[in-house]
């Protein structure tokens, strides 16, 4: 256990989603009071079983709108440490029109989520970004140490939110921990996104289809050793970037072999034309390792196995509705 985090009060954005709920989960193990923030659209499933806990505090709130956020002030209350996971997602529309709205619902809005809660009286932050940041890498894996240059509109939002509270930190004497996350994966997960999209299809006796010829290679990393690694940087609070990911590899083609496999189906995959430019990611986390003392812990396979099991137990059976809702918002994983 962390002692430094019993008692404190965090404040966790996208507290209900896939990572989120499972941080606020650790985090109320360690003993410390969190709040989530969750507007009234947002369906809270992955939280409700925590709701009784009288540590959970939930504030029904659109974070990224300033009138909401200050008329829920009082409600939120003091806060010590800030976990930010959650990041509205614009629609796919344009250039244009998408690197706008990532500055207006998730820049400004980090912005004024800061002053909400009290500026420099907070005593750490924890921003979850993404490999996105790195754009097309130069070489890996991919190192703390490379230049970013992000090559979508989320990357480049990650990159800006990454070096104004950076920027905020050293104007307020407040340490700031950027957790890059590479592809997490686990229980929880409904996005569109490989492995649940493989899961869901071949759950289905379909085909799973994979966008180009499926040699892309990718860091996936369990969720549970995600959320470690974020209780870890809340209770060291190391002022600087990380690398959290496996620190290993994987074709598209492999894991959807590995979700075949463990249903043992006899579907094969489907190979469409590819969307967009084939990025290989791997990163290493050798600097995580020596600030946080953080090893991944869960193996790919039985990553993929405990996916299936929830999605079996819980996702078909009670929340069928929810299977092909693409969502309102995003955390730090998509």
């Amino acid at each position: 256990m962390h002692s430094s985090l019993r008692g404190k009060r965090i404040l966790v954005t996208g507290g209900a989603g896939f990572i989120g709920s499972r941080l606020v989960s650790a985090l109320l193990a360690q003993e410390a009071s969190v709040v989530v923030l969750a507007d009234e659209a947002c369906n809270i499933f992955r939280i409700e079983p925590l709701l009784k806990e009288p540590a959970l505090h939930l504030v029904r709130c659109r974070w990224w709108e300033r009138t909401d956020l200050d008329a829920g002030r009082r409600e939120i209350g003091e806060i010590d440490l800030l976990a930010h996971l959650g990041l509205n997602v614009p629609p796919a529309d344009g250039f244009q029109k998408q690197a706008r709205l990532e500055i207006r619902l998730n820049l400004v809005p980090t912005l004024d989520l800061l002053d909400a809660i009290g500026g420099g009286t907070i005593s750490g932050v924890c921003f979850a970004s993404s490999m996105s940041v790195y754009g097309r890498p130069s070489r890996l894996p991919l190192r703390e140490s490379d230049i970013p240059n992000p090559v979508t509109t989320y990357g480049a939002s990650k990159l800006a939110i990454e070096d104004f509270l950076q920027a905020y930190g050293c104007s307020n004497g407040v340490p700031v921990t950027v957790l890059r996350y590479s592809t997490v994966y686990g229980p929880g997960e409904l996005g569109h996104r490989a492995v649940p999209n493989f899961v869901r299809a071949v759950s289905e006796g379909r085909a799973p289809t994979i966008n180009g010829d499926g040699a892309e290679r990718r860091d996936y990393v369990y969720v549970d050793d995600v959320v470690e690694a974020t209780v870890g940087a809340l209770a060291v609070r190391p002022n600087r970037v990380l690398n959290i990911g496996s620190g290993a590899a994987y074709r598209t083609t492999e894991i959807a072999m590995e979700v075949i496999r463990l249903y043992s189906s006899n579907v094969e995959p489907v190979f469409l034309p590819r969307v967009g430019e084939n990025i290989d990611v791997t990163c290493d986390i050798s600097t995580a390792r020596d600030e946080l003392g953080y090893r991944p812990r869960v193996p790919i396979s039985e990553g993929i196995k405990r996916e299936i099991e929830w999605y079996e137990r819980e996702a078909r059976m009670k929340y069928p509705a929810l299977l092909g809702d693409k969502g309102g918002q995003r955390n730090a994983a998509s």
